[in-house]
Order: C-alpha cells, then sequence, then structure tokens
C-alpha cells in the first residue's frame, strides 16, 4: 500500500469566508489535480477528532461540513460520528453523477 500525503496551509485572509482549510494531496508521488474523495472524507474526519492536526488548524469548529480549498476549487465533505471514537460514516457535496453506493463494515 502506498502512503497518501496530504499538505495543510494557512488561509489567505480573502479566502477564509468560502473556505475552512487548504489542502493539496500527492498521490504515488505526484500532486492530485483537485482532491481525492477519499482524501476528502479522511481530512472531514480528522478535523473532528482532540488533537489532531487538522482540527488544529482550524480556528472554529464546524457543525455538518468542512470546505476544502484545492486546486481545483471547493469540496464540500462531512463526517458523522456514532461516538468520540467511531466514524459512522462520510460524505461529499458536489455536482457530479453518483460513483458508488455501499457500505463498510468494521469490526471494533
Amino acid at each position: 500500500m502506498r502512503l497518501k500525503t496530504i499538505l495543510l496551509q494557512k488561509i489567505s485572509a480573502s479566502k477564509k469566508e468560502d473556505i475552512n482549510i487548504v489542502a493539496r494531496m500527492l498521490s504515488m508521488g505526484k500532486l492530485h489535480p483537485t482532491f481525492a474523495i477519499g482524501g476528502g472524507i479522511c481530512l472531514a474526519i480528522a478535523a473532528k477528532i482532540e488533537g489532531s492536526v487538522v482540527k488544529d488548524q482550524l480556528e472554529q469548529m464546524y457543525m455538518d461540513e468542512i470546505k476544502i480549498g484545492h486546486c481545483g476549487g471547493i469540496m464540500e465533505v462531512g463526517a458523522e460520528f456514532a461516538d468520540k471514537k467511531i466514524a459512522l460514516r462520510g460524505t461529499v457535496f458536489r455536482t457530479a453523477r453518483c460513483l458508488m453506493t455501499g457500505y463498510t463494515y468494521v469490526s471494533v
């Protein structure tokens, strides 16, 4: 399995009302042209975990979704938790067609 890298950067004052965080994703050693959906969901989950690098970068707590600024625009992603330690689901808001619907089973 190849390691995916996500780079976070501070938001300029002019963009703060449009996005919550700026991120770039490297996959297989190359900059992703936009931002991978899987990386966006992981970023949204990390944004709700106390002590995570992502949570520390956010100036305010978001309730339902986080807006990620990336090379191709803005991705809106959300995360729901069953409790503080178990992520229940991640959601992505975009205008393209549905690519997948499914369930993931995780032993706890």
